[in-house]
């Protein structure tokens, strides 16, 4: 459900994907339509790569060179997704002008430390990893690089907002 939450804040913020993707179970408030499209897209992505890997490394190992390949993929991506969250916490604590709060600077320094151990274990995980074990490593720095172009071309057009930013200049 991680992926959802992700998909629907983005989708209510404009960011990546359409406002339908933002609608939510009237019932249990859940972001329902985002839990679709994950779904779609992890069935889709997951046949596409099993085949792809089927493919080229034949039965046995191909199925278990594709669930390396997207474990990898989506562990490294939400190690560099945690990092982000991280490191922007400083910058918000900033805007909000509380950055000398004992809970503020006890959480960065946290923040901070968790950091420190995604990068150690990420590399001391991939360091001398071979073939094809290490696609997942060039896969998720590929989508971290396409990432970042996306987000640099959206601040460049001005398109980058935040619902909590507005939030706290309302109240």
């Amino acid at each position: 459900m991680a992926g959802a939450r992700e998909i629907y804040a983005m989708a209510r913020d404009g960011f990546l994907f359409p406002k339908s993707l933002s609608k939510t179970s009237v019932k249990y408030k859940t972001p329902v339509m985002a839990a679709l499209f994950e779904l779609i897209v992890v069935l889709v992505m997951g046949i596409g790569g099993t085949l792809l890997f089927y493919d080229y490394f034949g039965y046995s190992m191909g199925i278990f060179y594709s669930w390396v390949f997207w474990g990898a993929l989506t562990t490294l991506a939400w190690v560099i997704y945690h990092s982000i969250v991280n490191l922007a916490y400083i910058g918000f604590v900033r805007k909000i002008k509380e950055m000398l709060s004992l809970a503020n600077i006890s959480a960065i320094i946290l923040g901070l430390i968790g950091v420190a151990i995604f990068v150690l274990t990420g590399y001391y995980a991939y360091n001398g990893i071979g073939a094809p074990y290490n696609y997942g490593l060039y896969g998720s720095i590929a989508w971290f690089v396409l990432s970042l172009i996306y987000v640099v071309y959206k601040w460049h057009k001005k398109e980058i907002k935040s619902t909590l930013l507005l939030d706290i200049s309302e109240s």
